[in-house]
């Protein structure tokens, strides 16, 4: 469990009422990682929704050729800043989260347990709806994102 505090701090948070704070607070957990560190995995269960505290992360996906041990590429499409949140599948359906992520210094995240999320989510309507509505509108900058990214890519290809 984390301080309430912790995630007032984060424009995602900010409008939360106290008591939602400390629910939210109550299933979420501070973690570390070192300069290079896988954080989350491409194809994995998406099982927390986390916010970079401090550090940064590269997101990419990794392309691979069957028979071809050349052609294993990793994509690189985007950077997750502190404050931003990252796993934002744990609360889209089917949960499986859709890129990879490694650090690119010491980081600090904090890691909400997606089910346990989902469940509040379930219980209290407004919270769902203001947690949604960021995750929403993170999901398409970051569609957008993607798709300079791979525009970019074609150019130079």
């Amino acid at each position: 469990m984390i301080k309430p505090e912790l995630l007032r701090i984060h424009p995602v948070f900010s409008s939360l009422t106290q008591a939602q704070l400390k629910e939210v607070a109550a299933i979420s957990t501070e973690k570390t990682f070192e300069t290079g560190e896988l954080v989350f995995s491409e194809g994995s269960p998406a099982d927390a929704l986390c916010i970079l505290m401090t550090g940064g992360i590269d997101m990419f996906f990794t392309i691979d050729i069957d028979q071809q041990p050349k052609f294993h590429k990793e994509f690189t499409f985007g950077t997750i800043n502190p404050a931003d949140m990252f796993e934002i599948s744990a609360l889209i359906p089917p949960h499986i989260l859709t890129s990879s992520g490694r650090t690119t210094k010491p980081s600090r995240i904090i890691s909400i347990d997606g089910e346990s999320l989902r469940q509040l989510n379930l219980q209290d309507q407004k919270l769902a709806h203001k947690l949604v509505y960021q995750v929403s509108k993170l999901a398409v900058q970051r569609l957008n994102n993607t798709r300079v990214h791979l525009a970019a890519a074609s150019v130079h290809a």
